[in-house]
């Protein structure tokens, strides 16, 4: 894989060498409560994407009339595939659904800790349930 330098020119040599980094395994370490079914993921072009299908082991998580959610920690991004440091400890947005319902989850940068925030208002995310998250960042 060609490491791109400043002043580096773009060639056709360095355009076929061109290999991206994948993984099924080691990408996040789930947090209690859940149980990890599935985690991909990929770094292409100075993109990281990672996906991960997790299951609701624990009581289920009410939210309020608003749809707010104590914030409860879903996994935690492993340090090889965490957000560019430029990020800082910014908590980035990304959706989570489970094909019934739809909520939004926080991605803290530098730790890598990603926690379910929000849901439909007025409904829970069941003991059981899968959902699915798909992250996707510069870094």
């Amino acid at each position: 894989m060609t490491l791109w330098q400043p002043g580096m020119r773009t060639t056709a040599d360095r355009l076929r060498t061109f290999t991206p980094t994948t993984a099924t395994a080691g990408v996040v370490t789930i947090a209690s409560g859940w149980t990890l079914l599935a985690q991909a993921g990929a770094r292409v072009g100075g993109i990281t994407q990672i996906f991960v299908r997790l299951q609701r082991t624990s009581t289920a998580l009410a939210a309020d009339s608003a749809g707010n959610l104590a914030d409860t920690a879903m996994f935690t991004v492993n340090s090889g595939w965490r957000p560019n440091a430029a990020f800082g400890g910014e908590r980035m947005p990304f959706i989570a659904s489970d094909a019934f319902g739809h909520g939004s989850a926080l991605l803290t940068a530098d730790s890598g800790l990603c926690d379910i925030v929000t849901w439909i208002p007025s409904q829970s995310i069941l003991t059981d349930r899968f959902l699915r998250v798909l992250l996707t960042y510069p870094g």
